[in-house]
């Protein structure tokens, strides 16, 4: 990203015009409602107007690269617009992360396929997808998004269909790493449902968030004979889900941030139903994160993390899943797992630029003309993070000591943007043990 302004850094000024460009497909007010200021509005601050303007644009995963600048009364932004319609191709491990998968280094662990996407449909950042997924597990899923009509007002809606199955099931946990029961002939899990999100803008930077799903889950029956809990005694289960979560998000950029904050505050539900019986769980949560830029030393930010989950009722195990899934681990305890009826999690870093928004030019011809210019930023980051479970699991196996300790993990890192919004980050942690271990992930931390 680039930017400039010919205003002193305070001054106030009046936008009389706004000049776009690049957008070929794009849609106009696709980019005018991301600005802070209008036409004829006073503004003050005209570098932050370019700046802010700037991390907006890039966050709608739209452009490859956003240039804006500010001459006299005129803000001009030119953008390059990515390619809307095509396939991402899948090369992944079944596992929780890299660094479990790694430890056996099995080539049937792995899943493989596609995604078809199209984006900005009708030049309107309307969106769809089809994904199609086959090795280890079989995975189909289908979904539509459309975004906020708005900038500070409106709906956006997005809905999504989905089966998957596979011939493993992670049936229990022993000595805190979870254990895996195996059909080679048949299929020991089918899992398919929907789901509906409504979004309720309250101004650019709040919203509420509204969802609405059913998922049917049925195993093999050997489960019963392996973990009787694994779903409360049954091989099948209908799950009526649901829930709230008002979220606030004054972040500079949506992808990889680097000042601002980040709240979401949440209330959920599942009706589980099987053969008549009823089991409602309940659940409360809530996510923090800060990134705060150090003043005495360029590109050095801060980030502070905390997130907390609470469930009440009875949790069948395929439920009662806590730390060490998704992003919701302690660095430095990839192997393992924690069940409980809930969590606290905090991280903490300190990030340094090594390389900052820097284009770098690929070779290439005028097929891929769109993406030969590449933003690139690298992110040198030392952390440190600490969690534990809520009232472990009374149905425990021996062992399993994390359900009852505070898991500590420091370490260091990499972490490369590209195109303002794919991530890889490479790190190497310690945990209180004494051991390290090494991981690659795609999500951000915090």
């Amino acid at each position: 990203m680039f930017g400039q302004n010919l205003f002193a850094q305070d001054s106030s000024f009046v936008i009389r015009e706004v000049v776009i460009s690049g957008n070929v497909r794009t849609k106009n007010i696709v980019i005018l409602r991301e600005i802070p200021a209008h036409k004829n509005d006073n503004y003050c601050c005209p570098s932050e107007l370019v700046q802010t303007t700037q991390n907006r644009l890039s966050g709608l995963q739209l452009f490859n690269l956003v240039n804006a600048k500010l001459i006299h009364d005129t803000l001009f932004i030119s953008v390059t617009e990515k390619y809307y319609v095509w396939v991402n191709p899948w090369l992944s491990w079944a596992d929780r992360n890299f660094n479990v998968w790694w430890q056996s280094r099995d080539p049937k662990r792995l899943i493989y396929g596609g995604t078809l996407h199209w984006n900005n449909i009708m030049g309107k950042n309307h969106s769809a997808y089809a994904t199609c997924i086959a090795g280890f597990n079989q995975i189909f899923e289908v979904g539509y998004a459309t975004p906020f009509p708005r900038g500070h007002s409106g709906w956006a809606f997005s809905g999504a269909a989905y089966f998957w199955s596979n011939h493993e099931l992670w049936y229990k946990t022993e000595n805190n790493k979870l254990q895996f029961l195996r059909l080679e002939n048949q299929v020991i899990q089918k899992n398919y449902g929907i789901r509906i999100t409504g979004k309720k803008r309250l101004n650019y930077f709040d919203r509420l968030e509204f969802t609405q799903g059913y998922a049917f889950l049925s195993v093999d029956s050997s489960i019963i004979s392996a973990n009787s809990y694994f779903m409360l005694r049954d091989t099948f289960q209908h799950d009526f889900y649901g829930g709230v979560e008002y979220i606030s998000d004054h972040r500079d950029q949506r992808h990889y941030p680097t000042n601002g904050h980040l709240l979401r505050v949440g209330f959920g539900y599942n009706d589980l139903h099987s053969h008549g019986v009823r089991n409602t769980i309940l659940s409360v949560g809530a996510r923090y994160s800060a990134f705060t830029p150090l003043k005495f030393v360029k590109h050095l930010v801060w980030v502070k993390y905390g997130a907390l989950r609470w469930s009440a009722g009875t949790l069948p195990y395929n439920y009662s899943r806590q730390l060490g899934y998704g992003s919701d681990y302690v660095r430095g305890y990839e192997p393992y797992v924690a069940e409980g009826q809930g969590f606290v999690l905090f991280k903490t870093g300190l990030r340094k630029a090594i390389l900052y928004n820097r284009t770098v030019t690929l070779a290439g011809g005028q097929k891929f003309a769109a993406y030969k210019k590449l933003p690139l930023s690298i992110w040198f980051n030392v952390f440190a993070d600490a969690g534990k479970v809520l009232s472990p699991s009374p149905i425990q196996n021996s062992g399993n000591t994390l359900d009852t300790q505070w898991q500590v993990g420091t370490g260091l890192g990499l972490d490369f943007v590209m195109w303002y919004n794919a991530l890889i980050r490479a790190e190497y942690s310690f945990n209180r043990m004494q051991q390290g271990f090494f991981n690659i992930a795609y999500r951000n931390a915090f």
